[in-house]
């Protein structure tokens, strides 16, 4: 079932918000710069960290422990597992020699989404259509159904039937170390563990409760789940079984420690899977410069959209004849796009110049070049009022 609403706002009131606008728009233009600049230092940092750590550490065998390593930067490639056996408190799936252990609870409920169509009116009004679509799907978090637009028809359960829960082997060897605590967390090879249907005899749920059923190598409450009705629960589970990782830090008796680099900052990584030393350092690197073009595009985009905002009251202003204001839209957009990457180059050109000279010139000429080809266009673009012979 879908509702569309139509609602208008006028020439006058659309001004006050693009104004209004602008004061967020400098703040997002302003921010744009620290992004820029700190990230490409944060990657300069990590990238000298990393190659200082692939330089210094000593690949070491993790079944025995030499004291002549002792203190010092090891890569260790080993057979992580441990003596424990993981198990859920309320639904008693067990997963002996397991690392990790986690329950995920979906509920089927109503889903808003909404849709929204602008048209510009002549004299700078603009009417806007919104139409809110409204489907069941499988959430696992509570969707408040009390914000919907239309909630008659479309109610959610209040309350959530079970948590989801994680947990984590208390002891966790390879070899003859024990992996610390902080290391844990990149245990992350999750894979599906089916859950006994006989265990459905000893669950103890409150009084009251709703039946499970077996479904799926999981647990279902509800009546079926081919055709699932809204509140409907299912419960699945997954471990991360006792297996390969690969972690670089400093051997300090049976386990290990934070690096400290020659720049004062910490090395300590761990990552599941079997791994050569140049390879564990390979995915480190990828990692680094994958997070340093995320955190440049996220840079760039608070620029560009700033600007957006900051010339917003120009593009509103040429919406009193709707034809005029879409090409005044798209030209500020250009507009703010080449400007926000002109100074994006800059930002980061003089990041770079901090500390890696060479590549900091290089993007510092790139950004005036790309000024100047947009001032030359400019220019071609102006037209030369012709002189009349009298």
């Amino acid at each position: 079932m879908n509702d569309t609403v139509v609602t208008s706002e006028g020439w006058f009131s659309r001004m006050g918000k693009a104004f209004g606008g602008m004061l967020i728009g400098f703040l997002m233009f302003v921010a744009a710069f620290p992004v820029l600049f700190i990230n490409e230092g944060r990657a300069v940092h990590r990238a000298q960290d990393l190659e200082e750590g692939a330089k210094n550490a000593i690949d070491v065998d993790p079944t025995k422990a030499d004291p002549s390593h002792e203190g010092k930067l090891v890569f260790a490639n080993g057979f992580a597992t441990t003596e424990e056996t993981l198990a859920d408190p309320v639904f008693l799936v067990e997963s002996p020699h397991a690392l990790k252990l986690s329950r995920h609870v979906e509920m089927y409920q109503w889903k808003e989404r909404k849709d929204s169509r602008k048209v510009k009116q002549m004299g700078g009004g603009e009417r806007t259509e919104t139409t809110y679509h409204y489907s069941k799907v499988w959430e696992d978090a509570p969707i408040h159904s009390g914000s919907f637009h239309t909630r008659t028809g479309h109610e959610n359960p209040t309350q959530w039937p079970f948590p989801n829960l994680s947990l984590v082997a208390g002891k966790i060897t390879m070899g003859v170390f024990t992996i610390p605590e902080l290391l844990k967390h990149s245990l992350s090879r999750f894979q599906p563990l089916p859950a006994e249907p006989g265990l459905l005899e000893k669950i103890k749920l409150p009084e009251g409760s709703q039946p499970l059923k077996a479904h799926s190598g999981g647990f279902y409450r509800g009546n079926d789940p081919v055709n699932p009705a809204v509140g409907d629960v299912r419960i699945t589970f997954k471990d991360v079984p006792a297996g390969d990782c690969a972690l670089v830090g400093v051997q300090t008796g049976d386990t290990f420690a934070a690096y400290k680099t020659r720049g004062g900052r910490e090395l300590f990584e761990l990552r599941s899977g079997k791994h050569t030393e140049e390879a564990f350092f390979k995915e480190l690197v990828a990692e680094n410069n994958m997070l340093t073009w995320i955190l440049r595009a996220v840079g760039t985009g608070l620029m560009f959209f700033g600007l957006l905002l900051l010339f917003r009251p120009i593009s509103v202003m040429g919406d009193f004849v709707p034809l005029f204001g879409n090409l005044l839209g798209y030209g500020i957009g250009a507009f703010a796009f080449v400007i926000a990457l002109s100074f994006s180059l800059v930002t980061i050109g003089i990041g770079w110049l901090s500390f890696r000279p060479l590549l900091g010139i290089g993007l510092l000429v790139a950004a005036a070049a790309l000024v100047t080809l947009l001032a030359m266009f400019g220019r071609k673009r102006t037209p030369v009022p012709e002189v009349l012979d009298v």
